[in-house]
């Protein structure tokens, strides 16, 4: 629910700026990057086992990162359908500073469609992965694209795909389910971003 992102209700006149450049950036993979993992899954460890491929998808990826402290006060506008999702308790604060079309909510929380959302977002997905628990490395060169052991991530948003050895996967989606919540449990990729994927063992 949205009350549970809800930091304070305000009236619009006491709205603050956007702020036009706020110094975030954070790029999702590229096409080029998601092929990488691809290409990377059709290795074989020493044993001859191939690599896996596999994707998952964080769970409303955008809620687990906050804006950070140097980003001014960000507000959305309380609309008829957002206002009939709320608590009792929170309409009425709503009403109590103009009502629905005109009372704004401050975002605690990273939403959808914000302009920057998607850059704290990246940021903050980047920061977990490169971190001492985790120990991936990016790839000199790319957008989102992330290197440890005999194993390589592309990070797209909220959809993550990745290729190597079944340890290696098992220890980076297990790690990760610790920081996000998943939609659904990590599996073998059989489909990413609209692009279906089909593997045939030739050996």
């Amino acid at each position: 629910c949205l009350g549970d992102y809800i930091y304070r209700i305000q009236d619009r006149k006491r709205v603050s700026p956007s702020g036009a450049d706020l110094g975030l950036h954070g790029e999702v993979a590229s096409l080029s990057e998601f092929r990488a993992v691809v290409f990377h899954s059709l290795l074989r460890d020493d044993q001859g086992t191939q690599y896996k491929l596999m994707s998952a998808d964080v769970s409303n990826a955008y809620l687990h990162a906050k804006p950070p402290a140097s980003m001014p006060s960000h507000w959305f506008e309380v609309d008829e359908k957002i206002y009939d999702l709320l608590p009792e308790a929170l309409r009425n604060e709503v009403d109590r500073h103009g009502g629905p079309g005109q009372a704004l909510i401050e975002m605690s929380r990273c939403l959808y469609g914000h302009p920057v959302a998607g850059h704290v977002w990246i940021q903050m997905c980047r920061a977990e992965l490169t971190s001492k628990r985790m120990g991936w490395s990016p790839v000199p060169g790319t957008s989102s694209l992330f290197k440890k052991g005999n194993s390589l991530v592309a990070v797209y948003v909220d959809d993550i795909a990745a290729a190597g050895p079944e340890s290696e996967l098992n220890d980076l989606f297990e790690k990760l389910a610790q920081a996000f919540e998943f939609r659904d449990p990590a599996c073998a990729m059989d489909e990413f971003l609209g692009i279906q994927v089909l593997r045939r063992d030739r050996a």
